[in-house]
């Protein structure tokens, strides 16, 4: 054999082969019906393998800090693309999740399914009609899934106002810790001020924020006033007694009766023995801090 020819069928030999990427077809869903503003818009994507060869995916985490191969984005009626959660400082996932995955094979004609809360993608504020795009990847390659439709109706101030109560009495009342998280990202999907001193407490529980609350809660027409007054009073320190001492002596009668209802309401939460996830977090009141309001 000429040499040309022999150095040839080396190079041949010893080149590895180009992986293929695999032939996928991906579709997403949005099966819930009489979304309203707050909720939790699940999107389920079906990944079907059309090609001749068997695909090997890995199980994913169902909210975006572990489900690295999916992304959804979302667009109104406009067009325009509706913001990204992250991009304002919105935590992945809401909750730190695992991003250990568990290896499966997909043979040629058979899919997975897998369910994702778009609101981790989406800041879902407003009603309305929303077109939503998913997309898988895997082994180099982008694929899209056609376009869906989802309405989201609008949700009244006071229905908001008991939705939020209802998710955060899951969270006090959750028998898991998967119980309680869950029940945290669903607070954090609704903007609304009112789940503040929960996702305070469950998402950023330290004392670091106390600060920040001062400042909110002793700023006249801070819309988000009595939540600060509340998560200083559900976690103790000394500057944030003060800080209660002083909105006391405020001009504000009904500002006063709200911030007796809040230290009230902090002495009056379960002082349980439970593991720290189980049971309200944040230190206490002192017997001594305000002894006239103690119940």
């Amino acid at each position: 054999m000429p040499r040309a020819a022999l150095v040839g069928v080396i190079a041949l030999t010893c080149s590895p082969v180009l992986a293929q990427p695999p032939a996928l077809h991906v579709e997403i869903r949005c099966d819930a019906d009489n979304l309203r503003v707050g909720d939790e818009i699940p999107i389920r994507f079906i990944v079907t393998n059309l090609g001749a060869a068997s695909f090997e995916h890995g199980s994913s985490s169902p909210y975006r800090f572990g489900a690295l191969n999916f992304d959804l984005k979302a667009f109104d009626e406009l067009q325009r693309p509706v913001i990204d959660p992250q991009s304002v400082g919105f935590p992945a996932g809401g909750i730190a999740g695992s991003i250990l995955s568990t290896p499966r094979v997909l043979e040629t004609g058979d899919s997975f399914e897998e369910t994702l809360p778009l609101n981790e993608w989406a800041s879902l504020r407003r009603r309305g009609q929303f077109t939503v795009r998913g997309t898988y990847r895997a082994a180099g390659a982008t694929f899209t899934s056609e376009p869906v439709t989802v309405s989201i109706a609008p949700r009244s101030r006071s229905d908001m106002q008991r939705y939020v109560a209802g998710l955060q009495d899951q969270w006090i009342r959750a028998s898991t810790k998967a119980d309680r998280d869950l029940s945290v990202r669903r607070l954090a999907y609704t903007f609304d001020e009112r789940a503040l001193p929960t996702l305070l407490d469950a998402l950023h529980g330290d004392d670091r924020l106390m600060p920040r609350l001062i400042a909110i809660a002793e700023t006249v027409g801070e819309p988000a006033r009595i939540q600060a007054v509340q998560a200083i009073a559900n976690n103790r320190t000394d500057e944030g007694v003060a800080a209660l001492k002083r909105l006391l002596d405020d001009p504000d009668p009904e500002l006063r009766r709200q911030v007796i209802q809040a230290i009230r309401a902090a002495y009056a939460r379960q002082r349980s023995r439970a593991p720290l996830y189980m049971r309200p977090r944040g230190r206490f009141l002192l017997d001594t801090d305000f002894p006239d309001l103690r119940r």
